[in-house]
């Protein structure tokens, strides 16, 4: 998951929040600890960590937030593992059909392909929990 400095900072602001409180801020709080005008700005922040997993809200409490419980990421990890898994073993089918594209699988099912990486995450409605890779007969390395 790619957070941008601001993602990060709220990210960090929350989870500090709630180790050294014990209990999660309120928009108005990360609205004021940053030093904002509005609140607009925090709740489309705190949506897209939200959408991205990396907290949840709890809607009608004033927005409390909690950073996503480790069964909940295990999950996530666990979805992830086997959508990779079901790509090595079908790859073949996959290089049929594929070839030379970025794939995205979700469920151990292909949802999008491409052959440019930005377009594929565009079309993605949840990108950060979703299995992509490219395929191809050629051996590839990437650094990431």
């Amino acid at each position: 998951m790619y957070l941008t400095k601001r993602q990060k900072e709220i990210l960090d602001f929350v989870t500090n929040y709630i180790n050294s409180r014990g209990h999660a801020p309120t928009i108005e709080e990360i609205r004021q600890h940053f030093h904002l005008s509005s609140l607009a700005p925090v709740r489309r922040l705190v949506k897209l960590l939200e959408k991205n997993r990396d907290i949840k809200t709890q809607a009608y409490q004033g927005w409390p937030i909690e950073p996503p419980t480790n069964k909940q990421l295990t999950n996530d990890l666990l979805a992830f593992e086997a959508d990779h898994v079901w790509i090595n073993e079908n790859t073949e089918t996959l290089l049929d059909r594929y070839a030379d594209q970025w794939i995205a699988v979700k469920e151990s099912r292909v949802i999008a392909s491409d052959p440019d990486f930005s377009t594929l995450l565009r079309k993605l409605p949840d990108p950060a929990n979703t299995c992509v890779e490219f395929i191809t007969r050629e051996r590839v390395e990437m650094i990431l």
